[in-house]
């Protein structure tokens, strides 16, 4: 299993009849907040790459938000998931999956952030975004 596309959006879901995302205003690379702290729901959109030999089998992802310059980590949260056997578990190819998150993060310092998404082994994405004040004249 690899990640093979990582994102941020305004709005991130699987549609269940076509196994397809559905993103509004997807790849932002940064956030406006009207004041600080604030709380903002995240859309974490990811697609995940699995070999015919990963059909069956569980994973687990980590996903970490936090600023880049300090250590605590603002955010974690795993996530549980198994790719069922099925019409393409056997054809010796490597498929696509889209799987979408919603993260409710509490943000009280404007700079980078980044989510983090990992496995027991490593981290596998990183998605920096940059949090910003609006100011009453960007209104």
């Amino acid at each position: 299993m690899r990640i093979e596309s990582a994102f941020i959006a305004d709005h991130a879901e699987v549609n269940p009849a076509t196994r397809t995302l559905d993103v509004r205003s997807g790849f932002q690379s940064s956030i406006r907040m009207p004041k600080l702290p604030f709380r903002h729901v995240l859309a974490l959109a990811l697609v995940i790459q699995v070999a015919s030999d990963d059909y069956g089998r569980a994973f687990t992802l980590g996903i970490d938000v936090n600023r880049v310059d300090e250590l605590p980590v603002m955010l974690h949260q795993d996530f549980s998931f198994e790719i069922p056997r099925g019409m393409h578990a056997a054809d010796e190819v490597s498929h696509h999956y889209p799987f979408a998150f919603s993260l409710p993060v509490d943000f009280y310092d404007v700079g980078l952030h980044s989510v983090i998404v990992g496995d027991e082994d490593s981290d596998v994405a990183h998605v920096p975004v940059i949090v910003q004040m609006v100011t009453l004249d960007e209104h």
